[in-house]
């Protein structure tokens, strides 16, 4: 879709149909070959479709093994924020993750 044309309701219906299908805002943006941005607003009365029970076990199982907020929500292409919502407290504090980088940098040169 060329820049600065608006979607249409056709489009707008498809997006709805693939987010509540699961897709996350940034797969149909891919999916239709438009912006983020541009589905944002085609789908901001919209909620996203409910995490299911195995995708929340498949999460916790990967933080109970260490992975972070962020690694957990880029495995599964979901937000940071929607892994915090559903795990509070789970995901590294600041210092860990200082430590971590901190602990990685030195150990480049071990190998």
């Amino acid at each position: 879709m060329p820049r600065g044309v608006p979607a249409t309701d056709e489009m707008k219906a498809l997006w709805r149909e693939d987010f509540a299908n699961g897709l996350n805002k940034k797969e149909i943006a891919e999916k239709y070959g438009v912006s983020y941005a541009t589905v944002k607003r085609a789908l901001i009365d919209c909620q996203p479709a409910p995490v299911s029970p195995e995708t929340l076990a498949a999460w916790e199982e990967a933080l109970n093994e260490g992975a972070s907020h962020k690694h957990v929500a880029e495995m599964f292409g979901v937000t940071r924020a929607t892994v915090r919502k559903h795990f509070p407290g789970r995901g590294w504090t600041s210092k860990q993750i200082s430590e971590h980088a901190s602990l990685m940098r030195r150990s480049r040169g071990l190998c």
